[in-house]
């Protein structure tokens, strides 16, 4: 896959982030269990995603600078983050 499908996975993959995040405040833990369990699985599986494409996109791009700092900065905070949950 080139460097720029990896890019725009990484968007789209942020933008499901949101939705799953918008879904999740919909619901209370305890008159949901099951489908707010079901978010948090999809949830951390989108953050994994960001992540993987993030660092194969770090790997293959070379030239475009702007691009880099920013998945590498969206790279780090992701990381991060997922260590909290």
């Amino acid at each position: 896959m080139e460097a720029s499908k990896h890019y725009e996975s990484i968007k789209f993959y942020i933008k499901r982030l949101q939705d799953i995040k918008r879904n999740l405040l919909k619901y209370k833990t305890e008159y949901f269990p099951e489908r707010v369990r079901s978010l948090l699985i999809s949830y951390k599986f989108t953050i994994g995603k960001i992540i993987k494409h993030s660092d194969t996109y770090l790997r293959i791009e070379k030239d475009n600078w702007e691009k880099l700092e920013e998945v590498a900065r969206i790279s780090k905070k992701y990381k991060e983050f997922l260590t909290t949950l």
